[in-house]
């Protein structure tokens, strides 16, 4: 991350940051995986990218999703959506929209839940994306 702030790319940076802040989520560690995840999205502001904003808003809005934290996890994941509507991602409204389907569920909310995965669903199909390891920061 330092390499990249050094040569002036802040792009690198910001990937550096997503990336880092996975493999700490991977080891557990929550709170750091929060500061990553949250400096990435205030450099992505800074860039005026709304491709970056919408992944690192999707990533936060998963994080949050795992904390139990619903409600700030459906505006992340909300203002990730809209987002990535005008960018052509797939991937990255692929998950925001299952994970919105998730929380729509865990509040017993069944037509809502619905109607989200099906978005999902046809998002996926008609848009060919995939079901891998690629969470939509790639794209």
């Amino acid at each position: 991350m330092a390499h990249f702030r050094e040569i002036g790319d802040p792009a690198g940076a910001w990937r550096a940051l997503n990336d880092l802040g996975e493999a700490l989520s991977a080891r557990g560690e929550q709170p750091s995986t929060q500061r990553h995840h949250e400096e990435a999205l205030a450099l992505a502001r800074t860039l005026g990218s709304d491709w970056q904003i919408a992944a690192s808003l999707n990533r936060l809005g998963r994080l949050a999703y795992s904390r139990d934290d619903l409600d700030r996890a459906a505006s992340l994941l909300q203002e990730s959506l809209d987002l990535y509507g005008g960018v052509g991602a797939t991937r990255g409204p692929h998950l925001a929209l299952v994970t919105l389907g998730a929380i729509a569920l865990r509040r017993g909310d069944v037509s809502h839940a619905t109607a989200r995965f099906l978005a999902s669903r046809g998002r996926s199909v008609s848009r060919g994306a995939g079901f891998g390891l690629d969470d939509g920061v790639s794209e």
